[in-house]
């Protein structure tokens, strides 16, 4: 979604019969400050798909651990945080939701789910209350569902 925001942004500025540098400049400039974090409901998929040791998995689902992953600038996923609940995922990502639309105030959000649509819309409601703007809600792709399983939610922004 983050590309497709930067891809409307462009058609945007097209419509305003504006120059083609114009154009190309308002899609790089919502590629640099684009971004996409998503909560992970189940530590089995990162084990199987190899990026968490089993014992780690283990631990981890015991203790009711749910990552936050971010994809990096440089195209690979990290560790945002580490939190004890689905809850508190939620919570941290509208918390990052809130933050970066201040820091940009016309970023423009997505909210995309694997699995439950409905924790997704209740999510994505919840961001346009506090920011007064329309999210984007939209499944992943099954590919992606693959790696990070049923469950996951994921914030982008551009």
């Amino acid at each position: 979604m983050a590309l497709g925001i930067a891809v409307l942004n462009g058609v945007r500025a097209a419509s305003n019969h504006e120059p083609s540098s114009a154009v190309v400049k308002a899609v790089q400039e919502s590629c640099q400050r684009s971004g996409a974090f998503f909560m992970v409901d189940s530590l089995d998929h990162l084990r199987r798909g190899g990026r968490l040791s089993a014992p780690a998995a283990a631990v981890g689902t015991v203790l009711g651990m749910k990552p936050i992953l971010e994809l990096t600038s440089q195209g690979s996923i990290g560790v945002a945080a580490k939190v004890r609940s689905r809850a508190s995922a939620l919570n941290f990502l509208f918390d990052l939701a809130i933050r970066k639309a201040q820091e940009v105030p016309s970023l423009e959000f997505g909210v995309h789910y694997f699995g439950d649509e409905g924790r997704a819309h209740q999510f994505a409601s919840r961001i346009e209350q506090a920011l007064g703007i329309k999210v984007q809600v939209s499944p992943l792709s099954t590919v992606l569902g693959a790696h990070v399983g049923p469950g996951a939610i994921a914030l982008t922004f551009s």
